[in-house]
């Protein structure tokens, strides 16, 4: 789900789908709202989406994306994909496949507005659906099967846009009106084919209709404004089929019509319009679009009005100037480049990402968060003949950057100088620098909580050197087990009780503050026969969460989690979770590379 699913335990586990790259050569720009690159991942029938024509996007009140497709109702966490079709063994099941629209009730409930059956309203609790078309009894039939868009209100009414014109549903009432003139004699009345209803900020309620204009609802009248754009030369004679509506945050509105182009207009008092600026792809630079139907639009936090087509993607910036620029982004196998031109849906949700959905070439998602990524060289990587490999990075207590080389062991980097200087020539490292040849590099760092500088490496296992008299200790560099002086550091945590836990390749330590300075190590171990054993000898994560529980996470032993008390002796005693196939809520892989806890819940990034 994209906001916080139901997964793990009383926790909820989450794969990430990230990946460290710290590049030491030329400037990667990731990709941003602002610039002019961006990057785009794609879903699809081969991700498991039940087909790569998408008509419209909408997140519930859960966190999930719901996908109104030509073939089924697709549900999608942001990882996997659940189809909705007709069950026709069952009963209150989907009676279509092709769905235009999607919407939520107060009740939780969603409505699907169906290409040429009704609307679909289904319960998620029941998993039943109830059918609303022209044949229901109890006048609460709507105009048409047909359904172009709908939307619940500030109020939790439900307006039906559709081919035949447009119903009104009062969800409390069980009420259903029909705006004609044979149900509302005397009224201004939305007719011929509605588009679409759109809420502004003031509460109006604003209907896009198929070449009648703009028609906008005064409540206290129960009656409707027509407004009509005022057709200009260079103006396509289809200007009055208003198909989107957008309330940008100046208080703007921005019309998209059906062959007529893009307008941002103002509305004077709700009861005349003027036309601000005009888009189109017969208008030149910097007014050109690259078509004139407009399937979707959407608001950007920079303020840049996207407008989707069937030629593309155009990004209007600047539009609050005299000289607004319109950035296109059209179909290609870059990956800074969308899965198809036809733009049907654009909807960011509350992580902040924002999903495309495309006519033929599925979901494209594209993260704002991505920001250009500035890439340092380090010319003694190179005259060292060392491969250009960062392990780790970490600021220390004076605010210097401390960097692990691979080859190097460590040192320290001034961003403002672009300048490296290798632990050789620092006094605070000389210790580790007469252990070099065996270090090889720097792999964690952890400052403690009195300030001093814990140091793991690939090779010779732990430096500690001390605050206050700068001495530089070494630990767990020789394995008594195995009689090898191979033992590699992976991560450092320091526990609510100043414990600090050091997960290596051959273990986990817990290293106790004891008396005179000196400390205490407990050693972790798998041991055969012994379920409360670590599951695994790779340490590669540690976290003790806000209930006091410290999990463990390994390379192929998966993740382990244990009670951390003031209390607890030595041993203490892990539980296990391991990948079962097939069963929802359980971990996905049995390799663990980080853990972290957010607001509400735990969440892990591991492999698969």
């Amino acid at each position: 789900m994209l906001q916080n699913p139901p997964r793990l335990l009383k926790y909820r586990i989450l794969v990430l789908a990230a990946a460290w790259i710290f590049s030491m050569g030329g400037r990667m720009l990731a990709g941003t709202v602002d610039g002019n690159a961006f990057v785009f991942q794609r879903f699809n029938i081969n991700s498991g989406l039940s087909s790569d024509n998408l008509k419209a996007l909408f997140q519930d009140r859960e966190g999930y994306l719901w996908i109104a497709t030509d073939n089924g109702i697709n549900r999608f966490d942001g990882y996997k994909t659940t189809v909705y079709k007709p069950e026709f063994s069952k009963d209150q099941s989907f009676n279509s496949v092709d769905f235009n629209s999607i919407a939520e009730d107060r009740k939780g409930d969603l409505w699907f507005g169906t290409d040429h059956s009704g609307i679909n309203v289904f319960n998620k609790l029941t998993q039943t659906v109830t059918i609303i078309d022209q044949n229901t009894p109890k006048g609460l039939a709507i105009i048409s099967n047909n359904i172009n868009h709908l939307l619940c209100d500030s109020k939790g009414r439900i307006w039906i846009s559709s081919l035949g014109g447009l119903n009104l549903y009062y969800p409390d009432k069980g009420k259903m009106i029909t705006f004609s003139k044979a149900k509302r004699p005397g009224k201004t009345n939305p007719t011929g084919q509605i588009s679409y209803v759109y809420e502004d900020r003031n509460g109006k309620i604003l209907v896009g209709s198929w070449g009648n204009g703009l028609y906008i609802y005064d409540e206290k009248r129960d009656d409707f404004t027509q407004i009509l754009l005022p057709v200009e030369p260079g103006m396509s004679n289809y200007i009055h089929r208003v198909v989107k509506i957008l309330e940008d945050r100046q208080g703007n509105y921005w019309l998209g019509t059906w062959e007529g182009g893009l307008f941002k207009v103002q509305l004077n008092n709700y009861q005349s319009i003027k036309v601000l600026q005009y888009y189109s792809k017969n208008s030149k630079a910097p007014f050109a679009l690259s078509s004139d139907i407009i399937y979707s639009l959407y608001e950007d936090k920079a303020g840049s009005i996207w407008a989707g087509t069937p030629y593309g993607l155009n990004i209007i910036k600047n539009h609050n100037s005299g000289k607004p620029e319109v950035q296109l982004i059209q179909s290609g196998n870059s990956p800074s480049k969308i899965s198809q031109n036809d733009i049907f849906s654009i909807l960011q949700d509350r992580s902040g990402i924002i999903w495309l959905a495309t006519s033929g070439g599925g979901l494209n998602k594209f993260d704002p968060g991505l920001r250009s990524i500035n890439a340092y060289k380090i010319p003694e990587i190179i005259s060292s003949g060392e491969t250009q490999s960062i392990r780790s990075f970490f600021l220390d207590s004076d605010s210097s950057l401390l960097i692990g080389v691979q080859g190097l062991g460590l040192g320290k980097y001034i961003l403002s100088e672009n300048k490296f200087i290798p632990c050789t020539f620092l006094p605070k490292f000389r210790k580790i620098a007469e252990d070099l040849v065996d270090i090889n590099a720097a792999t964690c760092f952890h400052l403690d909580k009195d300030k001093n500088l814990w140091i793991g490496t690939r090779y010779r296992g732990l430096y500690i050197i001390s605050a206050k008299t700068g001495e530089t200790e070494n630990f767990l560099s020789f394995d008594s087990a195995t009689g090898t002086q191979n033992k590699a550091i992976n991560v450092i945590y320091e526990d609510k009780f100043k414990h600090v836990w050091v997960g290596s390749n051959k273990g986990l330590f817990e290293f106790v503050p004891a008396a005179g300075g000196s400390r205490k190590i407990f050693r972790y171990m798998p041991v055969a026969g012994n379920p409360g054993s670590l599951s695994g000898e790779y340490i590669s994560a540690i976290f003790e969460d806000s209930e006091s529980n410290l999990w463990i996470g390994t390379l192929g032993g998966s993740l382990n989690v244990t009670r951390n008390t003031a209390g607890n002796k030595y041993p203490l005693k892990f539980k296990h979770y391991f990948p079962e196939r097939d069963k929802p809520g359980t971990i996905q892989s049995n390799i663990v590379y980080s853990i972290l806890e957010d607001k509400q819940s735990i969440f892990q990034r591991k492999r698969g």
